[in-house]
């Protein structure tokens, strides 16, 4: 497992609440699927792998978005690709737990 730890200042909120990184989409890949897959699919979308989580077969993928609808739009140009080894694309959401 490896992560790049997100820069702090691309952070945003959506207008529906969430809170995510405005240039960073996690890819969820079918087992079988291999990293140079995940890169493959990155560089189509001019993204590079900065992160992986072996166990679930899970990408962080950075990209130059700098806006929640241009993010939008690469996720749905990757949902949209019928890319067999993709199983979910989804932004790097911010979890916070308040005690």
């Amino acid at each position: 497992m490896f992560v790049k730890e997100s820069d702090p200042e691309k952070i945003i909120e959506s207008v529906e609440g969430p809170i995510f990184i405005v240039n960073e989409i996690l890819l969820d890949l079918i087992q079988d699927a291999t990293i140079a897959d995940a890169g493959a699919i990155a560089s189509s979308i001019n993204g590079r792998v900065v992160g992986f989580v072996e166990a679930i077969n899970l990408y962080q993928i950075q990209v130059s978005t700098v806006s929640e609808p241009e993010l939008s739009l690469l996720i749905q140009t990757l949902e949209a690709s019928g890319d067999p080894k993709i199983e979910r694309v989804f932004p790097n959401f911010i979890y916070s737990q308040n005690f």
